[in-house]
């Protein structure tokens, strides 16, 4: 369906036309204390979106608007991952939820990135969490993606 996949390209494009020069999105990181569930959340959708227009020719991986890429925005996942209280700079809250860590779910999205890209911190945060399912993203993501 083009008008669908012209729906995904463009939150894409809305995404890094909206983050911050280094990669928070900022309709996310501004739900206090969900703020770090949210940036990840919000990733999971559009490395799905960036990888079925990969697939069809589109290098949504490689788009760059003004200096930002999806790139960016793992980025800043990784620093919040690395260290929960990163998220501070970017929300108005001195509380973190980390519940979202505990759901392997929201992490599947990672399989995505890492079948196209080294990582070693989201490597190493999903290693002991395989196999990754995610329903909303299609089921068995570790499956589809992971390379041994």
């Amino acid at each position: 369906n083009d008008d669908l996949f012209r729906g995904g390209v463009g939150a894409i494009y809305s995404a890094l036309s909206g983050a911050t020069s280094d990669g928070a999105l900022p309709l996310e990181v501004e739900r206090g204390p969900l703020a770090a569930h949210y940036q990840n959340f919000a990733l999971m959708y559009l490395a799905m979106i960036a990888e079925i227009a990969e697939r069809q020719g589109y290098p949504l991986w490689s788009l760059e608007i003004d200096g930002k890429s999806l790139h960016s925005l793992v980025a800043v996942n990784n620093r919040i991952l690395a260290d929960p209280n990163n998220v501070k700079d970017y929300a108005k809250t001195d509380e973190v939820s980390l519940r979202y860590r505990d759901d392997p779910q929201y992490f599947a999205w990672f399989e995505i990135y890492l079948s196209r890209f080294e990582n070693a911190e989201m490597e190493a945060w999903i290693a002991d969490r395989r196999p990754l399912y995610n329903r909303s993203l299609g089921g068995h993501l570790t499956a589809y993606f992971y390379n041994p």
